[in-house]
């Protein structure tokens, strides 16, 4: 009867951290993701800036 509650309770918190990872694991993610649009963002207006600029030339 002990071993069951033992594993019971060992499958039960691998299960919660393998949910905690996973949610870390998505806003690391997401964070990173977001910077990297930021960066596309500014590389195409500043294209577009130079593309501007090519045309008053």
């Amino acid at each position: 009867m002990n071993k069951k509650y033992i594993i019971v309770f060992i499958s039960i918190t691998l299960s919660i951290l393998s949910i905690g990872y996973g949610l870390f694991l998505r806003s690391i993610d997401s964070s990173f993701l977001r910077n990297n649009n930021k960066v596309i963002e500014e590389i195409t207006l500043t294209n577009n800036i130079i593309d501007k600029n090519q045309i008053y030339i």
